[in-house]
């Protein structure tokens, strides 16, 4: 009987002290930070002394609601801004040009504009004179996604990433006459650092 007794304030204890540990943990325990960007996206924007020698700025412009389509205003799309940089060889007659978009979204939506991103550029290259290939992911800022759009036409080739960091989301394309897909993915990586 006395083994008994002692076996029952012995479970007591143990049960006590998983409780006490739980506790303990449960309280200790911190929930991630959610980091929204502190700055303009127009001070998140890539600047000549970003790109490669020989660009020149065609196009900077802060967004406003009729710039973007609906799909983006319903996943509560706050503010933008997007600059367009070219290379113009005019004895090759060549050009080439990268285009920069940023967006600020709600943080609890910010996750699904990779996929509404996709979408709208699956819609883009519906026809048949395009294709569309995922490359593999650049890795760049919280989340990313990459792709070619073949024009089969002239064959002509743009590149595209896609990320998200923080609140932001953010899409890069190289198009024109030469298309260096590094330089991109550099320049990309580049952006992710600016935002704040």
């Amino acid at each position: 009987m006395k083994e008994t007794g002692m076996k029952y304030i012995y479970s007591v204890l143990i049960i006590g002290l998983i409780i006490l540990l739980v506790c303990i943990v449960g309280c200790t325990s911190t929930t991630p930070e959610i980091k929204l960007s502190t700055i303009e996206p127009s001070e998140m924007a890539l600047q000549l002394d970003d790109l490669p020698e020989n660009y020149q700025i065609k196009e900077r412009s802060e967004q406003v609601r009729s710039d973007v389509v609906k799909s983006a205003l319903d996943l509560g799309w706050e503010k933008g801004y997007t600059v367009k940089f070219v290379q113009v060889d005019l004895n090759e007659l060549e050009v080439t040009s990268i285009e920069q978009g940023i967006s600020v979204y709600p943080i609890e939506n910010i996750n699904k504009t990779l996929s509404l991103q996709r979408d709208e550029s699956t819609k883009y290259t519906a026809n048949n004179s395009y294709t569309i290939d995922d490359l593999s992911n650049p890795n760049i800022g919280d989340q990313s996604q990459a792709y070619r759009i073949t024009n089969k036409l002239d064959n002509s080739k743009s590149y595209v990433i896609d990320f998200i960091k923080q609140d932001v989301f953010e899409s890069l394309r190289m198009s024109g006459t030469f298309t260096d897909y590094e330089t991109l993915k550099e320049l990309a990586m580049t952006a992710a650092e600016k935002i704040e």
